[in-house]
């Protein structure tokens, strides 16, 4: 009956300690009872046998999970400095909507004041040279600046088709790093963080952004003899700084789901760590979006859960339309990238 019992409340491993015990203490019966006929005192034999039984009972309770330390896991999103559980995204500047050929007017007019007038015929003698100043004529220059400004324009209206069609993912926009915490008294080792997104919300690889608006043409008569402009430096990109030792996010595809996974070889009691890099989403919509975690590590019986929730609102919307590109440019809807200079710049 009491094997019976050992089966039912423990363990295999643990019913082998159990067992252990039970056969020491029938040891410590047994040799006190001889040490007794053969003139031992019971009381050295019982300090011997007894070492036996206090060494089953450590491993006992080192393996029972009432009296085994472990770890016990926490895990936020690290978001401009503090850990938080829920995210709020919202825009408070309404939206305007966007005059495209009003701003494609106003910025060809721009460029058609720079314009020379026509220069007033000049006399010259036969052996003058025609064009002392070695620049192209006044007629070819106006050409060139024709067919530019109509390709400014094709170029002006596309950019700011990409600058409204990037609005909504910029005020959708987010990126927190993972924080895991271990507030338990055992260190967590080989610890994994899987996060599964919800539908709506989109793995970014970036921040959203436009480069900046084109520059509108300017009339000049170009140099004849001019050299040829150095192409633009290219763009040799930033090393992005890591900030903790959680390496990932590691994405893969489970059940349909798309799944940010995180790994620390080792987080020790009392402590907290965070992502090298960041998590970067982008919401569909608006929306109130769940994203469940998930906590496991080796030396953790059962796995932690819990969830983050990421609240993109909706964003406000006006009726008044923007005409003016530096009024849209100044509003801050959408990120601008550095624009790229010349090595002769």
């Amino acid at each position: 009956m009491g094997s019976a019992w050992l089966r039912r409340v423990l363990p295999d491993r643990q019913r082998r300690v159990g067992a252990l015990l039970v056969f020491a203490l029938i040891v410590v019966g047994t040799v006190v009872a001889l040490g007794t006929l053969v003139g031992v005192s019971a009381a050295t034999a019982a300090v011997g046998a007894w070492g036996l039984v206090i060494a089953g009972l450590r491993e006992l309770f080192a393996l029972w999970r009432p009296f085994r330390s472990l770890p016990r896991l926490y895990v936020s999103l690290h978001h401009e400095g503090t850990a938080k559980t829920e995210l709020v995204l919202e825009r408070t500047q309404a939206v305007r909507p966007i005059d495209r050929r009003g701003i494609v007017s106003e910025q060809s007019d721009i460029a058609r004041e720079t314009v020379e007038a026509r220069p007033a015929p000049e006399r010259r003698s036969l052996l003058e040279p025609i064009n002392p100043d070695l620049r192209e004529s006044y007629d070819d220059a106006l050409g060139h600046f024709r067919c530019r400004l109509e390709e400014f324009s094709h170029e002006l209206g596309a950019w700011l088709v990409a600058y409204e069609s990037r609005r909504w993912p910029t005020a959708s926009y987010v990126e927190a790093w993972l924080r895991v915490e271990n507030s338990g008294e055992a260190p967590a080792e080989d610890l994994i963080v899987e996060l599964e997104l919800p539908d709506g919300l989109m793995r970014a690889t970036k921040r959203p952004a436009i480069d900046p608006p084109p520059d509108p043409p300017r009339f000049q008569r170009r140099h004849l003899l001019r050299s040829v402009e150095p192409p633009p430096l290219a763009d040799a990109g930033q090393i992005e700084p890591s900030l903790g030792n959680v390496s990932g996010p590691d994405w893969v595809a489970e059940d349909g789901s798309l799944v940010a996974r995180y790994r620390i070889r080792k987080l020790l009691h009392g402590t907290r760590d965070f992502s090298a890099y960041p998590l970067r989403l982008v919401a569909r919509e608006a929306g109130r979006f769940e994203i469940a975690w998930t906590a496991r590590a080796s030396n953790l019986d059962a796995p932690a859960h819990g969830a983050f929730v990421v609240d993109a609102r909706p964003q406000p919307r006006s009726d008044e339309p923007v005409r003016a590109l530096s009024e849209l440019v100044d509003t801050g809807g959408v990120e601008m990238r550095k624009r790229r200079l010349s090595p002769s710049t």
